[in-house]
């Protein structure tokens, strides 16, 4: 995979150019364990469950260039044939759509792609940008008189070029706070983490013109990554909720509780083990929404925190799915049955 992006989704971010990159980074899952007295070896306190996995630091490294500016100028190509014209406009490197088709209905003008277009909007020929050959087909009550079209005299080296996109790369980065940082699969597949960037480094060098080696350093929340797309699934009608984690890792889960019909006055849901899980012992009027972050620890009833209605089974996530084919209880409920919405990102340890 590919550090490809920083900013809020694949569409808005910032697309980290390619040349020259170097992407560095590692998972890490940090032992817990302790040293018995009098006893060979060390105590690992989590015993057979997996270590939770540490936050990453990401370094990603690559050469930020700028295209010199091309100069251009203006020339005109009288037709001396009448009807049936071909040759050479004199110059080369024709800025393509910048072609003025003069002709009795009015002017037209090229496509960008070498077609010309009279002024009635018909195709009457082409002109090859690169050379300047052109050729326009007869039409004897529009004829064409001229062209008129800029050209390429040569590039300008602008230094303030360079320096407003390190402008924009800083700006998109360093300047920003938590955004999802995007790593590009080999699959064609993107997945994201909450990350910070907390180093830009951009040296100038003598002669460097048009490009800027780039270090950046990102750290990350959590260490974990989560498909580019929330899985959402309202739950069934039955006490079990099927659901997929295709990630490699535990994937916690956010609840959405609406009241319906009847105020609930309490419910309670479990993971797929039908032993952990969370039970809630509150009010959930009609009309309102409950909702329970598992990643963040956070139970809130119409918007205020209700930890006090709540209680907690297992010292993972409160509700989460196992890699694979996994799925979330309605254990219990009591009084009327909300609406339930489970929400979830597939999760991997990359």
């Amino acid at each position: 995979m590919i550090i490809a992006g920083f900013g809020d989704s694949v569409a808005s971010m910032y697309t980290f150019p390619t040349a020259l990159m170097d992407d560095n980074f590692a998972a890490a899952a940090p032992q817990a364990t302790k040293a018995v007295p009098l006893a060979s070896g060390v105590l690992d306190v989590r015993g057979a469950t997996p270590n939770a996995i540490a936050a990453q630091t990401i370094d990603k490294s690559f050469v930020l260039a700028t295209t010199p500016t091309a100069d251009t100028a203006t020339a005109t190509k009288i037709m001396s044939t009448f009807l049936t014209h071909s040759g050479n406009v004199g110059h080369t490197d024709i800025v393509p759509g910048s072609v003025i088709v003069h002709d009795g209905a009015g002017d037209g003008a090229d496509d960008g792609a070498g077609v010309l277009l009279d002024g009635l909007g018909s195709g009457r020929g082409f002109i090859d940008y690169a050379t300047g050959d052109y050729t326009i087909t007869a039409d004897f009550f529009n004829d064409i008189t001229a062209l008129e079209f800029d050209y390429i005299t040569g590039y300008s080296q602008k230094w303030a070029d360079l320096g407003t996109a390190l402008d924009a790369l800083r700006t998109a980065t360093i300047a920003r706070g938590e955004s999802k940082l995007w790593a590009l699969m080999r699959d064609g597949t993107y997945r994201w983490t909450w990350a910070k960037c907390v180093q830009f480094k951009a040296p100038e060098r003598v002669g460097q013109i048009n490009h800027a080696p780039v270090s950046l350093k990102f750290q990350t929340r959590t260490g974990l990554w989560y498909g580019e797309t929330l899985n959402q699934v309202t739950a069934s009608g039955g006490p079990l909720t099927s659901l997929t984690n295709a990630g490699n890792y535990i994937a916690p889960v956010t609840v959405r509780l609406t009241g319906a019909g009847t105020a609930c006055t309490g419910f309670e849901l479990r993971n797929g083990d039908g032993v952990n899980g969370i039970t809630f012992a509150g009010t959930l009027a009609v009309g309102q929404t409950c909702v329970v972050d598992s990643l963040a620890y956070s139970i809130k009833n119409n918007g205020v925190g209700a930890f006090a209605n709540l209680t907690t089974v297992g010292d993972w996530y409160w509700l989460y799915l196992n890699p694979g084919a996994d799925g979330i209880y309605k254990w219990s409920v009591s009084g009327g049955t909300p609406t339930i919405v489970y929400e979830y990102y597939d999760t991997w340890v990359m």
